[in-house]
């Protein structure tokens, strides 16, 4: 977990963010949740990560997909509205990225 404080201007105080990482059996990042300012609501922010792996190859390390979903990773997503953002990639064309929302 990353907490953040930023002074905000007109001494009106501090802003705190705050971002949890979830990490999945090889160490990587399976999802970020991005809940911004922890003083206001529905600021919440999903990443969730897909890799394309070859542990034959020992290739374990390579993102495929990248989903951006419209709150907590702690929720789950009940239709397509939640979805705001999706990137994938392949080794031989790079990424593709359609940003939904």
């Amino acid at each position: 977990m990353a907490t953040s404080r930023t002074a905000l201007d007109g001494m009106r105080g501090w802003r705190t963010t705050r971002i949890i990482n979830t990490y999945d059996s090889y160490g990587m990042v399976a999802t970020t949740d991005d809940v911004g300012d922890v003083s206001a609501t529905n600021q919440e922010v999903c990443y969730r990560y897909t890799y394309a792996r070859n542990t034959t190859a020992w290739l374990i390390s390579y993102q495929s997909r990248v989903e951006k979903y419209a709150l907590s990773c702690a929720q789950t997503p009940a239709t397509a509205d939640d979805l705001i953002g999706d990137a994938r990639s392949n080794q031989r064309s790079g990424w593709l990225r359609r940003g939904l929302k």
